[in-house]
């Protein structure tokens, strides 16, 4: 909450998700446990999300949630293109090209060395001699 309010913030949930995660109904002796005991985790991160999202309401701190219905290779690709597209256009509103930034245009390169792409062999050597000395 604290530092200047120039941030959104994000939160991703899900409403089907795969396995709930049960929590022990046993009793632990601690207070600051047990109201938990018998519930679901999944409640307890939704109940925690929606609670998060409204302490930054009421602080004047913009955020948003996402909610897939469950997690699985079409949804998440569905939300990951959604974000791809968010980033394209702020970058826009900033007057900066997302698809030409010179780090991620690097990490580009190396792909296409090792992926045998003409014209990219130096960036498999570099790749190849940074494996080398990580494994070092």
């Amino acid at each position: 909450m604290e530092g200047p309010k120039d941030k959104l913030f994000s939160f991703w949930t899900v409403k089907k998700p795969a396995d709930p995660g049960k929590i022990p109904a046993e009793k632990t002796g601690f207070e600051g446990f047990d109201y938990l005991t018998g519930q679901s985790l999944a409640k307890l991160l939704d109940v925690e999300c929606k609670s998060t999202q409204a302490a930054l309401t009421e602080n004047q701190r913009p955020n948003c949630v996402f909610t897939l219905d469950k997690v699985d290779t079409e949804h998440l690709g569905m939300f990951f293109q959604l974000l791809e597209f968010e980033t394209a256009f702020v970058g826009e509103m900033l007057d900066i090209n997302a698809f030409d930034q010179e780090g991620v245009e690097l990490g580009k390169k190396f792909t296409f060395g090792l992926m045998g792409r003409k014209g990219f062999t130096d960036f498999k050597k570099r790749y190849t001699d940074y494996e080398a000395r990580r494994k070092g």
